[in-house]
């Protein structure tokens, strides 16, 4: 037995009241998107008998059936093409939109339902998400990820996720309220996108993200491990959030705010040269973003190219491993209290396979040398010959 939208039925479950309930499970496995058993003893309630024979149990199994869901990734990078293999195989349609015909074509997203190469402005026109779309951020920059969240959240999809730091997300929150896009739109949004289950690489965090489209696409009542700042928000000032952020990874306190004294050159917006290096950055790490260090650099593209030579090729392994190097750039860091270079050379560690304990003893080392140094610095303490070299 069929049962429509509208109430109409086609087929039947052999009538009377029996039916009548079948009817009205249906239509509440249709709100719900889960399926449903219904078991009838037709040996102890004459109620039924005006439909069916009496006699034994009647077992109906009521299934919804549902429209394929539709999935809209943002980005055709590392990220983007890992989690279209995953939603692909999760039995999600999956289109991609990118600005680049280098990343969106037919050969790098072969079983892809759709693949959009155009400005994100003009793709988001040929796209009408309704119920049963999913949409994932997933761009090289924030530009374009605040440029798709803005559309996304005033479509009807049933999904809207993006990815990024907690930090980032606020900051592209808190830009596009001051537009005037209502607050209580992004109460909606996924961002920091997937669930928490400690991801790091691209393969990772596509199974994350996939996981927790799953988790949409079936209805999951229970809690879940969800990343996303929206789903567990408190309005925090910027400086009590970085506080929050730094207290966690045991860095020294900030005192004040980030002002920024340039801005950051987005790679649509960059000259040939800087996209020259830009595209290096990702190719050697093995990403499709640009961090804010580089963007606010390439304000001068010569201090742009050189920096990034010299640490691509120091950091490069030598006679120290790359995982040594990250730790030693941390260490001074913390010394120095740079809490940009800390957080982005911390992440880089821990994706070289740094460990909790690592860390907790390389910030013991860091502040008892710290500690140390201040006391010989104080007391002019004079080098024994054995030390000197």
């Amino acid at each position: 037995m069929l049962v429509r939208d509208d109430g109409s039925i086609v087929g039947t479950v052999g009538g009377g009241c029996v039916e009548a309930e079948v009817w009205q499970a249906a239509r509440e496995v249709m709100e719900s998107e889960k399926p449903r058993t219904l078991t009838f003893n037709l040996n102890q309630n004459p109620k039924y008998d005006t439909g069916l024979v009496c006699g034994g149990t009647l077992d109906i199994f009521i299934e919804p059936v549902l429209p394929p869901a539709s999935l809209y990734i943002f980005g055709a990078g590392h990220v983007a093409f890992n989690l279209y293999r995953t939603a692909n195989n999760a039995g999600f349609d999956v289109s991609v939109v990118d600005d680049r015909e280098s990343y969106a074509n037919r050969e790098r997203f072969p079983e892809a339902k759709e693949v959009i190469a155009e400005d994100f402005e003009q793709a988001m026109t040929r796209v009408t998400p309704n119920e049963t779309s999913y949409l994932v951020i997933v761009t090289r920059g924030h530009h374009d990820d605040m440029r798709v969240l803005r559309w996304a959240v005033q479509t009807q999809a049933r999904y809207v996720g993006m990815i990024g730091s907690k930090r980032k997300t606020i900051t592209i929150f808190r830009e596009l309220v001051k537009e005037g896009i209502p607050e209580k739109l992004f109460e909606r949004v996924h961002a920091p996108v997937g669930l928490d289950i400690g991801a790091i690489t691209p393969e990772e965090i596509a199974v994350a993200i996939t996981a927790e489209l799953i988790a949409a696409r079936r209805g999951v009542e229970r809690p879940l491990p969800h990343m996303s700042w929206f789903h567990s928000r408190e309005l925090l000032d910027e400086r009590m959030f970085l506080c929050e952020t730094l207290c966690h990874l045991w860095f020294m306190p900030f005192s004040g705010e980030f002002m920024p004294t340039l801005g950051l050159i987005e790679y649509q917006d960059a000259k040939p040269e800087v996209r020259a290096v830009y595209d290096d950055i990702m190719s050697t790490r093995k990403t499709d973003w640009i961090n804010n260090f580089w963007k606010v650099l390439a304000n001068d593209p010569v201090t742009l190219k050189r920096t990034w030579e010299d640490i691509k090729q120091i950091m490069a392994p030598g006679a120290l491993d790359a995982l040594t190097k990250e730790l030693i750039y941390v260490a001074v860091s913390v010394t120095n209290q740079c809490g940009y270079c800390i957080a982005s050379h911390t992440v880089s560690a821990r994706n070289k396979g740094m460990t909790d304990d690592t860390f907790r003893e390389l910030m013991a080392v860091v502040g008892m040398a710290n500690e140390s140094n201040r006391l010989a610095s104080g007391y002019q303490i004079e080098i024994d010959e054995q030390f000197k070299t």
